[in-house]
């Protein structure tokens, strides 16, 4: 794939992770079922919060995984952001290539393949 296919495909893996995030259930996280695995969010630090299929996760683990959400959403925004003024610029020739070029594989780079299937 090319690169320009390639951007294409991290925006529009963005835009479909986005769509995922806009249907989360809001407030605190009590209680969710993802392939036979429950998982409960306590309000004091039990272990395990999440157990099965060989999978055991703390409530630090739930901690990290919920920090990570907001900053997760404002990546794939500014990742949509910077592809499509990068793509803007490089039409327009109001960007320096090696300048324009790098910041285009820096994200290529940060976004390969097996991510966005």
């Amino acid at each position: 794939m090319n690169t320009k296919e390639h951007l294409e495909k991290i925006k529009a893996k963005c835009q479909e992770l986005l769509a995922t995030a806009e249907k989360r259930t809001e407030g605190i996280w009590r209680h969710n079922e993802i392939n036979d695995v429950r998982i409960t969010a306590l309000a004091m630090h039990q272990n395990p919060v999440l157990s099965g299929n060989d999978i055991e996760l703390t409530c630090f683990d739930g901690d990290f995984i919920a920090s990570c959400a907001g900053p997760a959403e404002a990546g794939w925004r500014a990742t949509i952001a910077a592809i499509d003024v990068l793509q803007k610029s490089w039409l327009e020739g109001s960007i320096h290539y090696g300048t324009g070029r790098k910041a285009l594989e820096t994200i290529v780079t940060a976004w390969p393949e097996e991510l966005l299937n």
